[in-house]
Formats: C-alpha cells, structure tokens, sequence
C-alpha cells in the first residue's frame, strides 16, 4: 500500500523532522551571516516564518541573528501537528510567537510593510501560485526588509545520491520544484534586489542515523511512495553501506535573498 496521509499532518513525520532535518549550529552561522550581510537592518524587529513546520530551521537562525530576542515573530503553518512541535520548541527556548496563522500561504492575508524578515525554507515547492503568493510577500515586506528563501535547484536534486534508491521521489521533486530562474524572475518583477547562492549543507553522518532518516521518511518526497518502494531501496542502501560506520551526506542547497528597496 502507498502511503495516502498528508505528511504534514502526521505527528511522526513531524518528529522525523526534528530528529533528522535540525539546522545545525554551523549551518545556522551559515544562513544567519547572509541575513546580516543581506538586510538593511542587522537585527530584524519582526520576521515572518512561512510554513515554519517544527521550527527546526526558524529557532536556530533566530538564536544566531536575535540573542537578545528583540525580534517579533509571526509564523504561517497549515499543520495542526507541526504548529503544536513548534509551539513546544519555542517556548523551550523562551521565546512566544506574536502571531500564529493556522493557514496555508495561498489562503493568508498579511499586514503590509509589517516584516523585516520572511523566511521560506524548504518551502517553495508546496506552494500553489508563486507570482500571486511572492506578491504577497513583497506587499508584507517593510523599506530595506528581505526574504531568505532556501531551496533545492533541479541540478542539486539530481545530484543527490539518495535518490538513486528512490528514482520515483525524485521525478516527484523534479515536478514539485519551481526553477530557481522562474522563482527569482518573478521577484524581480517586483523590483526586489536579488542575489543567489550556494550554500553546502552536505556533511559526513551516521550509517544507523542515514538508514533511518530513509526509513522514517524524514523527506516529505518518500511519503509518495508505496511501502515496498521505499522498503527496496532502504534494503539497497543497507546492504551498500554493510561495511561503512560513516556516509557522505550529500545537502547542497540554493540561498535566494531578495531585499525591498
């Protein structure tokens, strides 16, 4: 049987999240620096996290820009499961959110010029109608504000080694991903400011830890495929990896910044 629950729903995709897909301290360094380098403001009074999930990329990036937890954050999470993980997290850290829409993006009205920040990761591939949504976007974004998006280019998914186990997960992505051409041109037809990068996110982990990201389905992809599919290739993967206590992670991501002038 396939798996036919929305992924986001489920408590234990959720859960896979926060145990396999956390920001890294490094990586945290990482981003926070292109938000500093990016922004008029260095330290943002108000961000917006679009489809935040568990918060697993929002908290770490706030620790590294916002120490002293100036900033207002407002988050959009259509989730029931993962809006109550993320709740959970941020008062762990101490921090209360101004605003919580339990809503999808398409269907959320914004303030305008309210954000100095907005914040998409690894989001943009679930959202319908991008040139209506980035509207929205730009229209909530205050003078000098930026919207981080971090992503996957069709190039990166391809070249991701997982998915030689899962061919059907990455026709599925390839389909799920806008272009990284087509996202950026529709922000600079709102006369955004726009840079790109690359930022690598791969690393050495685990042999135990990647087996089991694969069979948790910590990729929302991998809750496309039928059981047997995704048991083939975790059986692939083991017997490939028999012998190896470590495994090359392979993560590189694209960074868009788009800053309002």
């Amino acid at each position: 049987m396939g798996v036919d629950i929305d992924p986001f729903s489920d408590p234990n995709y959720a859960h896979a999240l926060e145990a396999f897909r956390a920001l890294s301290p490094e990586l945290a360094t990482a981003y926070g620096a292109i938000v500093k380098s990016s922004a008029r403001r260095e330290h943002p009074l108000s961000a917006l996290d679009v489809g935040a999930g568990a918060g697993t990329f929002l908290i770490p990036l706030l620790n590294e820009i916002d120490s002293d937890r100036q900033t207002r954050v407002s988050v959009v999470e259509p989730s029931s499961a993962m809006r109550a993980r993320l709740l959970r997290n941020l008062r762990a850290v101490d921090r209360n959110p101004t605003s919580v829409m339990l809503a999808r993006i398409e269907d959320q009205k914004l303030p305008l010029s309210e954000f100095d920040l907005i914040l998409l990761s690894e989001v943009t591939h679930l959202i319908e109608g991008w040139d209506r949504v980035a509207r929205r976007l730009a229209a909530a974004l205050t003078p000098g504000g930026l919207i981080l998006i971090r992503t996957s280019s069709h190039q990166q998914l391809r070249e991701r080694d997982w998915y030689q186990l899962f061919p059907r997960a990455l026709e599925v992505d390839l389909a799920r991903h806008i272009g990284i051409k087509e996202l950026t041109d529709v922000l600079r037809l709102l006369s955004l400011s726009i840079e790109v990068r690359t930022v690598c996110e791969s690393r050495e982990v685990g042999t135990d830890w990647y087996l089991e990201l694969l069979a948790n389905r910590a990729f929302s992809t991998l809750h496309y495929l039928t059981d047997e599919e995704l048991a083939e290739g975790v059986a692939q993967a083991r017997a490939a990896l028999e012998d190896k206590r470590l495994v090359y992670f392979d993560y590189e991501m694209t960074c868009v910044t788009a800053m309002k002038r």
